[in-house]
């Protein structure tokens, strides 16, 4: 009866029923990430601050994203979680890309300066054994990003920048969707995931896919750009990459 009350309340006053529902929202299958995780999360922003993508720092100062994160003047925001943030750096090094320049792969590292002192950050591993290790269909795997995604009105995806980092589990599918639908990314190795509960938003693109505290994929897109929960997500497959990325981590920029 208490609730049935306040609702009458709120239309006297003259707030509509899809108001109260607006009031509703909810993140989409996301949670605060604990405190002891995702230490080595980064956000990437323009020059003026705005949400671009994640990433996730790796070993030597170098930072593993998604290609089409990419944009000159783009600064690194380290402390992401539990925080403080440190003060946006800007990259200043060229980006190092996989592929030529008529299929670039959206995958992409970036160079922090060498002087920048980043707090105690425990940098994320690369699988040792991807063989043994790599994730299949129907296991579960964790996502994070710094965009809240809720729902309007007919499932439609809405976004904005979140205060906390969120985190969601999501299980691995068999991509047949999607490889139907996104030929343009059939160069790329990439493996999907689907899970009803659980959506992205653009600023969680580049962000890392974990199993084991160990990335396996890095965020890359959705199946489904306007209506949240109607299609599988893409994520690049790590694995496949290990071999470029441990080299040019341990070569000089320009090697």
């Amino acid at each position: 009866m208490g609730g049935l009350t306040s609702l009458l309340l709120l239309l006297c006053v003259g707030v509509t029923v899809s108001t109260v529902l607006d009031l509703q929202k909810r993140i989409i299958g996301g949670h605060e990430c604990p405190a002891g995780e995702r230490g080595y999360h980064v956000k990437l922003v323009t020059e003026n601050g705005a949400l671009l993508c994640g990433g996730s720092l790796l070993k030597n100062n170098w930072i593993l994203t998604a290609a089409h994160c990419w944009q000159w003047g783009m600064k690194v925001v380290v402390g992401v979680h539990p925080g403080p943030e440190l003060n946006p750096v800007m990259i200043t090094e060229p980006p190092v890309m996989y592929g030529d320049k008529k299929k670039i792969h959206d995958i992409m590292l970036l160079k922090l300066p060498d002087l920048v002192n980043l707090p105690k950050i425990t940098p994320v591993d690369l699988p040792s054994d991807c063989k043994k290790q790599k994730p299949k269909p129907l296991d579960t795997v964790k996502i994070a990003g710094s965009a809240v995604t809720t729902l309007g009105e007919d499932n439609k995806r809405e976004c904005a920048p979140s205060d906390k980092l969120q985190c969601a589990d999501i299980k691995l599918s068999d991509c047949t969707k999607l490889k139907t639908t996104h030929e343009l990314y059939s160069y790329n190795h990439w493996f999907c995931g689907e899970t009803s509960t659980v959506d992205i938003c653009p600023g969680d693109a580049g962000g890392g896919v974990v199993r084991g505290n160990m990335i396996f994929g890095v965020i890359s897109f959705m199946g489904e750009s306007e209506k949240a929960n109607a299609a599988d997500l893409g994520f690049i497959d790590v694995c496949e990459y290990k071999d470029w990325i441990k080299k040019k981590t341990k070569k000089p920029i320009f090697g």
